[in-house]
């Protein structure tokens, strides 16, 4: 963790500003250019290349401490198995604030404890290997800059969030475009990896988080950014309502969620959606192993139709066995995947302070995703506060 990032992290529980102890930390050796970019947004020199490995953030309004372990801070208002691995590893250090402090020990949204499961295990297992969720990492690039609809060259060091990073990789394609902070929260274990990766970029930031109790400044992001995160909460809307309050005035916040449409539109839609509301149930409370298993014979069928997908659409990118089982697991193992249409979503925005709100054109994604923006909700908004 980047120590100056304890300026803009905020308790989870009460939004009171942190204090850090740190139990491990060094200076980073970064470029010339790096200390250029880090003038230009106003970043003292001395403060940039300040690296945590290990510490707590301490909470002077609730008495609540929060772990940083290998670099990454552990925002949660509750217990995790890595907050426990840290308590087990630091015990001593942390002992010397057990008479004023207490580790917060509140309880998941529901669903929460099924998402950190399912979806720890699917983002680990994947790999920084130019694809994700089968398309190449150019398609994915042109693809958020489509969506997010704000010009770099007219928005420079603009701060951006992803709400739900999974591996960070978009996240660090909008921090090398927008040439400002950007940070990534996600509630799995995926967000560990994306920190490692991209631990020698000070200008990068990641947090493990619930969105529903986001550990951040409020009214402080300049763009936000959600693509197929919030429809796996117990509420859409309240999910939504949640991370817009990070949004600062005049502000663009952009969701992209699962649409009723594609539910239906051809045969094989319909016997995907049958075969998900008959097995997700079951799935989402087995054992990670015994879901692999289950979900394995479904992994080749979608290879299969990947391979027919890409007779026709050549840009399309190939799955593999790990991809196709990555794919299945993050439809039939979330515990919730709610669909909405334009007119829901579109009513959300005007509700919690949004003008000019635009949907975005699926015909101008590059090819590869059409079909999957075609039958999808991706909807932005400029936020106006009263």
């Amino acid at each position: 963790m980047w120590k100056r990032f304890r300026a803009i992290l905020r308790c989870p529980c009460c939004q009171g500003k942190l204090d850090i102890n740190a139990f491990e930390e060094h200076k980073v050796e970064l470029k010339a250019e790096d200390y250029t970019k880090g003038e230009k947004l106003g970043i003292p020199s001395d403060q940039l290349n300040e690296y945590v490995d290990s510490g707590i953030l301490l909470c002077e309004g609730c008495k609540y401490w929060f772990p940083i372990l290998y670099g990454l801070p552990v925002m949660l208002p509750y217990k995790t198995p890595i907050s426990e691995e840290f308590i087990d590893k630091y015990k001593t250090n942390i002992a010397k604030f057990s008479d004023k402090y207490t580790i917060a020990q509140g309880t998941p949204k529901p669903g929460e404890q099924f998402v950190l499961k399912s979806f720890s295990k699917e983002w680990l297992e994947y790999e920084y290997d130019g694809i994700i969720w089968g398309w190449s990492y150019e398609d994915r690039e042109k693809t958020l800059f489509t969506e997010m609809g704000v010009d770099p060259e007219n928005n420079a060091g603009a701060k951006f969030i992803e709400i739900g990073c999974g591996l960070g990789i978009t996240t660090d394609f909008a921090q090398k475009k927008y040439r400002g902070d950007a940070v990534g929260i996600d509630l799995s274990l995926a967000v560990l990896k994306a920190s490692d990766h991209f631990r020698n970029n000070p200008f990068l930031h990641f947090v493990q988080s619930t969105l529903f109790q986001l550990p951040l400044q409020k009214n402080y992001f300049d763009l936000m950014y959600s693509h197929g995160v919030l429809h796996h909460t117990y509420s859409t809307k309240e999910a939504f309502k949640s991370i817009t309050q990070c949004c600062k005035q005049d502000g663009w916040v952009y969701i992209w969620l699962y649409g009723k449409g594609g539910q239906t539109e051809s045969w094989d839609r319909k016997l995907g959606h049958y075969a998900e509301v008959m097995l997700r149930p079951a799935l989402s409370r087995m054992p990670t192993s015994i879901a692999t298993i289950a979900l394995s014979p479904i992994a080749l069928g979608y290879i299969l139709f990947n391979y027919i997908l890409r007779l026709s659409n050549p840009t399309a990118q190939a799955y593999n066995f790990s991809r196709a089982l990555h794919a299945a697991r993050d439809r039939f193992t979330p515990r919730f995947a709610f669909r909405h249409n334009y007119d829901e979503v579109e009513g959300w925005f005007r509700e919690f302070g949004f003008t000019n709100i635009q949907r975005v054109d699926w015909q101008k994604v590059p090819p590869g995703v059409h079909s999957l923006f075609r039958r999808s909700i991706g909807v932005r908004g400029q936020r106006k506060l009263n």
